[in-house]
């Protein structure tokens, strides 16, 4: 079973650094998709649903934490 993986993060190094780490550590992960804040992700979840997904806490637009909130009111699975 392949596990579905969403990255989001402002910077982008941040984002090709964690894609590559996740990449080697098992190829039972499969990167779905990255976002650069949390509109943009809230969006790719619903589109793509992950079944993980990274999420800073410091971020434009909408961070990591208003990004939870709105998952959970908007009970997405």
């Amino acid at each position: 079973m392949r596990i579905k993986v969403l990255i989001v993060d402002d910077e982008k190094l941040i984002r090709e650094g964690l894609i590559k780490i996740i990449e080697r550590i098992d190829d039972k992960y499969e990167i779905i998709g990255e976002a650069k804040n949390g509109l943009e992700a809230l969006e790719k979840i619903k589109k793509l649903t992950p079944d993980l997904a990274i999420i800073d806490i410091k971020m434009p637009t909408m961070d990591g934490l208003e990004l939870l909130k709105k998952i959970n009111q908007e009970n997405i699975k």
